[in-house]
């Protein structure tokens, strides 16, 4: 959680060796088979993700190289999550371009917790919380004091000193 990491989509009109060289993110590349269109288009999509968008999502496939798009990716939320990768074909129909969705793959990715960051998130939402929390543990604390301070008085006056056994 809160650690962004590089996820790269490449799509080409022929395998080579080009589709995996030169990956910048850290994960080990998975080659899957979709349609190709000479007009596409890749998104990601998480609930429990920012996505940061690095190139048009929309882009002509050249014939001679991977068309590529790149995102930077950062978990908001620890435990098992979600993200897709979304590529279509954008397949112009009459007068207007519409895109037909092929799903490359939507598979889960396990977060792991990062406590630093999970902790400065937690008191970023919650500090005003946690405020108000230490500000009555403090009262609590003084008023427990001051009531031993009044039992210890009255204990005193009627009782006399406490003996020791």
């Amino acid at each position: 959680v809160g650690k962004t990491e590089r996820i790269e989509v490449r799509v080409a009109t022929q395998m080579t060796d080009a589709l995996k060289t030169g990956l910048k993110g850290s994960g080990a590349p998975q080659i899957e088979t979709v349609k190709v269109g000479a007009h596409m288009s890749a998104h990601l999509k998480g609930d429990a993700f920012e996505i940061e968008e690095l190139n048009p999502a929309d882009q002509l496939v050249a014939q001679d190289m991977p068309t590529q798009w790149a995102f930077n990716v950062t978990p908001q939320e620890s435990g098992p999550q979600t993200l897709s990768v979304i590529v279509s074909v954008c397949v112009p129909v009459a007068d207007r371009k519409d895109c037909r969705d092929y799903p490359v793959f939507d598979k889960p990715v396990q977060v792991q917790v990062n406590a630093v960051y999970s902790g400065k998130r937690f008191v970023e939402k919650y500090w005003l919380q946690l405020l108000g929390s230490a500000g009555v543990l403090a009262f609590v604390s003084f008023l427990w004091k001051q009531l031993a301070a009044v039992v210890k008085v009255i204990w005193r006056k009627f009782f006399g000193e406490p003996h020791a056994p």
